[in-house]
């Protein structure tokens, strides 16, 4: 039960961080949004790491890191994952979360896709788990009508931007997943975790001064109105973090997997509940089709 308890913890933080996410990329942009969660969490991160007295780490574990082959696996795991969060953020941010959400959970159905030319002989439980994931995506995609007019101003647009966002997002978090667990094989989930975090920042800090540096200049990092969902965002999507780290060396991993899998239900349902979208019939069935893969995938190879 220890697996399903830091499971629920995960999804409860990574669905409602990236719900409030939503608000936060409209108001200020989907690149200062993630910039500021992104850096509130590798802060906070740090200062929990480098605690005198955590002790989590010793200076022998950075020596062999910076050292092996775990840094430019790190370094693409950063980049991999924090482009592909920027892209679930403008999936979010553009709406409908009903749609976004469920297309980006698929992941764990590519992860394995890219294992293929490796040599990942996929069993009959994986060959399900990957048919029904991408199926209900196909379908939940089919079904996507444009958004009327809506009390943020949103007006009837064609989904069919995000779902080529959400696609990529899905795409790049799956790669990103697949990285990271190859630093957390050579260096443990500790360290890969924050130096995936510390990277993802530079590469997000980065790309925020290239295209963004007069947003920068106007003080336009701490908008008043969403300062305070800003850190509740960065909060939650850490937690959703360490919740994942917590239960990675122990016997609960592959239960933590599943239920963490289920983030994009929270997602969904605080759409349907607080925006009130529109989701018929047949679009719950194909996000309980996307949502049996996912946990399937998860329990028969943990992620």
């Amino acid at each position: 039960m220890e697996g399903a308890f830091w499971g629920l913890g995960a999804a409860f933080g990574f669905g409602v961080g990236d719900f409030i996410a939503r608000f936060t990329s409209r108001r200020m942009g989907a690149e200062l949004s993630l910039l500021v969660v992104i850096f509130l969490g590798f802060a906070g991160f740090s200062a929990w790491l480098f605690w005198p007295s955590a002790s989590l780490l010793q200076e022998d574990n950075f020596r062999d890191f910076l050292t092996g082959t775990g840094l430019p696996l790190a370094i693409a795991s950063g980049a991999t994952n924090v482009f592909g969060l920027l892209a679930l953020y403008k999936a979010l941010a553009r709406g409908p979360v009903s749609l976004a959400a469920p297309i980006v959970s698929a992941y764990p159905a590519v992860v394995l896709l890219y294992l293929l030319p490796f040599g990942f002989v996929p069993g009959a439980i994986h060959l399900f788990g990957i048919v029904a994931t991408l199926v209900g995506v196909a379908v939940l995609s089919r079904l996507a009508q444009p958004q009327k007019q809506g009390q943020e101003g949103t007006s009837r647009e064609s989904p069919v931007p995000t779902i080529r966002i959400s696609l990529v997002a899905m795409c790049l978090i799956a790669l990103g997943v697949l990285l990271s667990q190859e630093v957390a094989l050579l260096h443990g989930p500790v360290l890969s975790t924050w130096a995936m975090r510390g990277f993802g920042f530079l590469f997000i800090l980065a790309c925020v001064l290239f295209f963004h540096r007069d947003d920068i200049g106007s003080g336009s990092l701490a908008p008043r109105g969403i300062r305070i969902a800003l850190i509740v965002q960065a909060a939650l999507e850490a937690g959703g973090s360490l919740c994942l780290l917590l239960s990675s060396e122990g016997d609960g991993r592959p239960l933590a997997a599943v239920f963490a899998s289920t983030f994009a239900v929270v997602v969904v349902l605080l759409g349907w509940i607080v925006l009130r979208e529109r989701i018929t019939f047949a679009q719950w069935i194909s996000m309980a089709v996307i949502l049996l893969g996912v946990v399937i995938l998860s329990a028969a190879k943990p992620l």
